[in-house]
C-alpha cells in the first residue's frame, strides 16, 4: 500500500519525475499502461480514519492512530517538477501538513487536471484566481485549510465542475460567491460549511439546478433562502448550526427527492409541520442535537428547538408508518398538555426522551407496552400521579429519569424484580413518601441513584451496600456499565447530577460515575 512509501515520497518525488525512478511500480501512482505517462498521483495521507472513527477503539488504539497519522503527513514545499507531468489529471494531497504555506501558483498551470483535492492539507492564504485556468476540473476540494477569498470570479471559467467544496474558506468578503457559483451548470455537489456567510443573496434564476448535495451549515443566515426551495433534484441538504429563526419554512416540502435533511441547532419556534410526513424518500432527519438521526430507519431527534403544543397527533396518528423506529427524542422544547396514551404503536422503541418540556397529567398506562425500552427520560415536566404498575412490563429498562415533576405515592417495591438491568434511577424533586424499599438494594448494577428532595422518611437501609457496582471501577464493571451496556449506547445522553448543590453534567466519563443522593428528605 502507498502508506509504506509515504514517508519517503517528498524526498524521492523529483527523482522519478525526472526519470530516475520507475513510477509505475509505486503505490499511489497511476500510469498509462502503453505510454507510461503519469495520470494520477494519490498523495493523500492514508490514515484519514483518525477523523472518521466510530469511537469503538480503546484509548491506546486511538493514540496509535493519531501518532501514525502525524508521522505519515507530507510537508515541505511542492516541487515545480510536477509541471513535467503533462498528462496528470488527478492530484490528491489531502490530510498532509504543508505548514501554512500558500498554494504554489504552478498548480494553476496544470491544465490537464480534472481532480484536485487539497482538503486539510495545511495550506493558507488567498485562493489564487489563476485556478480559473484549470478549465477541465470536475472535482475541486479546498476545504479545511486556512484559506480566504475576496471574490470567486474565477469559478465561472470552470464550466465542467461537478464537485466544489470550500468548507472553512473565509468568504465573508466575497460578495459575488452566489452569482459566480450560479454560473456552474454542471455542479452536483456544493459544500460551503463554516464559510462565515451571514447573508444568502436572492437569485432570480437558478442555473445550478442539477445540485444533489448542498451543505450551508455553520454560517449565520437568519433564514433559508427561497432559491433553495427550487432545487428539485436535491437529495442532501444541511442547514444546521445557523441562526435560522421562526417556523420551519413550508418551501422545504417542494424538495420531494430529499433523503437527508439537517436543520439542527437553529431557533425554530413552530409546531412540527404536517408536510414533513410527505417527504417519503427521507432517511435522515435532524432538527437538533449532535448525533446523526436516521428517520424512518432508526429514530427521530427534534430536541432543543422551540416546538410547542400537543404531541398527540404526532405520536398517535402521523407516525404510524414509522412504527419500527428505535428512538424518539423531543427534549428541550415547549410541548405541553398531557402525554398521549397510544405508545403501543411504537413496539420497537428503545429510547424515549421527553425531558424539559411542559407535559402535564399522569404517566400513560401504555408505556407498559414498550417491552424493549432501555431508556425513559421525562425529567423536568409537570407530570403528576403515581408510577403506573404497567411500567413494570418494561423489564429491559436501564435508565429511568422522572425527576423534577409532581409525582406522588411510594417507591414501588416491584422495581427490584422487574428492572434487573437498571443503571440509572432518578426520582429527584417529586413528592414521593414512605421509606426506601429494601428491594432497591438488589439492583446490583445501579450506578446512579437519586432520591433527593422528596418526602421520604424512615431509616436508610444498611443493605444499600449490596449495590456492588457503586464501589467497583475496574475493566469488567466498565464493560457492563452505562456506555457499554447495549448496542444503542451511541444514543445514551448526558446525565445531570446535583453535586454539592450545583448541577453537573456527565457525558464522556459517564461510565465512571457513581452517585447516591438521598438529601432533602426526612430520614432518621
Amino acid at each position: 500500500m502507498f502508506k509504506q512509501h509515504l514517508n519517503h515520497t517528498s524526498n524521492r518525488l523529483h527523482s522519478w519525475i525526472t526519470g530516475d525512478g520507475d513510477c509505475c511500480k509505486w503505490a499511489g501512482v497511476v500510469c498509462d499502461n502503453i505510454t507510461g505517462h503519469v495520470l494520477e498521483l494519490h498523495l493523500g495521507n492514508p490514515y484519514t480514519e483518525v477523523f472518521t472513527s466510530d469511537g469503538s477503539e480503546s484509548r491506546n488504539e486511538k493514540e496509535a492512530e493519531i501518532d501514525a497519522f502525524v508521522r505519515s503527513r507530507m510537508g515541505g514545499k511542492l516541487n515545480p517538477s510536477l509541471l513535467d507531468l503533462k498528462h496528470l489529471n488527478y492530484l490528491d494531497l489531502s490530510y498532509n501538513d504543508f505548514r501554512g504555506i500558500r498554494i504554489p501558483r504552478f498548480l494553476a498551470s496544470m491544465e490537464s487536471l480534472t481532480y484536485l483535492n487539497l482538503t486539510r492539507a495545511g495550506f493558507s492564504g488567498m485562493i489564487p484566481h489563476q485556478f480559473g485556468n484549470l478549465s477541465n476540473l470536475r472535482y475541486l476540494d479546498l476545504s479545511k485549510n486556512s484559506f480566504s477569498a475576496e471574490n470567486l470570479f474565477w469559478l465561472s471559467s470552470l464550466p465542467l465542475l461537478e464537485h466544489l467544496d470550500l468548507s472553512r474558506v473565509n468568504l465573508s468578503k466575497a460578495s459575488d460567491w452566489l452569482l459566480e457559483i450560479n454560473t456552474l451548470p454542471s455542479l452536483k455537489v456544493l459544500k460551503l460549511a463554516s464559510c462565515e456567510l451571514q447573508h444568502f443573496p436572492p437569485l432570480s434564476i437558478v442555473n445550478f439546478s442539477a445540485l444533489v448535495t448542498l451543505d450551508l451549515s455553520a454560517n449565520e443566515p437568519p433564514l433559508i433562502p427561497s432559491w433553495v426551495f427550487g432545487l428539485s433534484h436535491l437529495h442532501f441538504l444541511d442547514m444546521g448550526f445557523n441562526e435560522i429563526q421562526g417556523p420551519i419554512p413550508d418551501g422545504l416540502q417542494n424538495l420531494t427527492s430529499l433523503t437527508h435533511l439537517d436543520l439542527y441547532r437553529n431557533h425554530f419556534n413552530s409546531s412540527i409541520p404536517t408536510w414533513l410526513y410527505s417527504l417519503t424518500h427521507l432517511q435522515h432527519l435532524s432538527l437538533s442535537g449532535q448525533l446523526p438521526v436516521i428517520y424512518s430507519i432508526s429514530g427521530i431527534d427534534l430536541s432543543n428547538n422551540k416546538f410547542s403544543g400537543s404531541i398527540f397527533h404526532f405520536v398517535c396518528h402521523r407516525m404510524h408508518e414509522l412504527r419500527e423506529i428505535e428512538f424518539l427524542k423531543l427534549r428541550g422544547n415547549f410541548f405541553s398538555k398531557e402525554l398521549p396514551d397510544c405508545w403501543k404503536i411504537w413496539p420497537f422503541l428503545k429510547i424515549l426522551n421527553l425531558g424539559n418540556n411542559k407535559f402535564t397529567d399522569n404517566l400513560p398506562i401504555s408505556f407498559g407496552t414498550l417491552s424493549e425500552l432501555r431508556t425513559l427520560r421525562l425529567r423536568k415536566n409537570n407530570l403528576s400521579g403515581t408510577i403506573p404498575s404497567s411500567l413494570g412490563n418494561c423489564t429491559e429498562l436501564e435508565t429511568l429519569d422522572i425527576g423534577e415533576n409532581e409525582l406522588v405515592g411510594t417507591i414501588p417495591i416491584w422495581i427490584e424484580e422487574r428492572f434487573l438491568s437498571m443503571l440509572i434511577l432518578n426520582l429527584r424533586s417529586n413528592k414521593f413518601h414512605g421509606s426506601i424499599p429494601r428491594e432497591l438494594c438488589n439492583l446490583a448494577s445501579l450506578q446512579i441513584l437519586d432520591l433527593a428532595d422528596n418526602n421520604l422518611s424512615g431509616v436508610i437501609p444498611r443493605c444499600i451496600s449490596n449495590i456492588s457496582v457503586m464501589v467497583t471501577v475496574n475493566s469488567s464493571s466498565v464493560r457492563n456499565s452505562i456506555l457499554y451496556s447495549t448496542r444503542y449506547s451511541d444514543f445514551i445522553e448526558d446525565v445531570l447530577l446535583v453535586v454539592k448543590g450545583k448541577i453537573a453534567e456527565y457525558n464522556t466519563i459517564l461510565n465512571l460515575v457513581r452517585s447516591i443522593d438521598l438529601s432533602k428528605n426526612k430520614f432518621s
